[in-house]
């Protein structure tokens, strides 16, 4: 039987990318979660060690990263309405922040376009097998990370360095201020049933507008 040529440089390309499109799947409902750990420029200082869980119900998202010393971010976007809400505390007083969400999306137009390089390293983390790749800007400024090849987000924007990424990030580095990074490892990618009171803003928070928290901060 005669092979087509192009169809089998297709098929030896997927085996050395690591990439299984054909079983990869679409995740629209459960929840994603990582470890993280801060670390500090001098790398004299204990690392500081904490949990960021993605909730996603289709079109709805909810962050929430927890880092030991108090440290809370928790979020919640809604992409059918292009919302942003931001959830503060200040001045013991509950916040929550409505925000355009297409203002946010244009500020990590920077990262878009990327250039995907695929990695030579493959290895185990917990149940999963991760496969090394890095994306080149158009700076030419470049992101390593590993990832996982089973899934793919319908909105993978919610990881502001990789917002074009066709599958899930399992091990990544983002940058702080003041030379601090913080490194983010996959722990479980649960498909499950979430609740839509989850992605409601909790009771007791004011809602007020991104020009309304600024005047705040003043």
């Amino acid at each position: 039987m005669k092979v087509n040529s192009s169809i089998l440089l297709l098929l030896i390309f997927l085996m050395l990318s690591g990439v299984q499109a054909w079983s990869q799947k679409m995740f629209t409902e459960g929840k994603i979660t990582y470890s993280v750990t801060v670390y500090a420029p001098d790398q004299k200082s204990v690392p500081q060690q904490g949990l960021f869980t993605i909730s996603i119900k289709n079109n709805r998202v909810l962050q929430e990263l927890e880092v030991a010393g108090g440290f809370e971010q928790k979020s919640i976007t809604r992409f059918k309405s292009q919302k942003y809400i931001s959830l503060k505390t200040v001045n013991d007083i509950d916040y929550a922040i409505e925000m355009d969400l297409k203002s946010i999306i244009q500020e990590n137009s920077p990262y878009r376009g990327a250039q995907w390089v695929d990695g030579r390293q493959i290895r185990k983390l917990r149940d999963y097998t991760i496969y090394a790749a890095s994306l080149e800007y158009k700076n030419g400024r470049k992101f390593p990370f590993f990832y996982i090849a089973e899934y793919q987000l319908e909105h993978p924007e919610i990881f502001e360095f990789m917002p074009e990424i066709e599958v899930l990030p399992a091990i990544f580095e983002l940058p702080l201020n003041q030379g601090f990074k913080m490194r983010f490892e996959l722990i479980s990618v649960l498909e499950l049933a979430i609740e839509n009171e989850v992605f409601l803003v909790p009771e007791g928070y004011r809602i007020i507008s991104e020009q309304e928290y600024r005047e705040l901060k003043h």
